[in-house]
């Protein structure tokens, strides 16, 4: 009987709630622009390997030991956000005094 009834309102143009939450999912994925998606990322890795070099906490002694470590807890928890990282490293320039060529 339930197999009978989905093909009679799949017939009609009724969809399940199952089928309309896919369509859904479709429509907002189809504009994504995975090209980009790739190149922030391949961007933001490279300036996360600069800036744990330069934010390691090692690297620093007192007060700016602390802004260090604050700066290399941040820096773990956006890894992948290239914009966060940017961010990163205007703070790193001000209050390490880090310089990146």
């Amino acid at each position: 009987m339930g197999n009978i009834l989905s093909w009679l309102t799949q017939g009609l143009g009724f969809k399940s709630e199952k089928q309309q939450y896919k369509q859904k999912v479709m429509n907002k994925t189809a504009n994504v622009d995975f090209s980009s998606i790739t190149h922030d990322w391949e961007k933001s890795k490279r300036l996360y390997d600069v800036l744990k070099k330069k934010c390691h906490p090692d690297l620093y002694t007192g007060e700016q030991n602390e802004a260090a470590t604050r700066l290399f807890q941040l820096l773990m928890e956006k890894k992948y956000n290239y914009s966060e990282l940017l961010k990163i490293k205007e703070m790193a320039e001000k209050e390490l005094g880090a310089s990146f060529l």
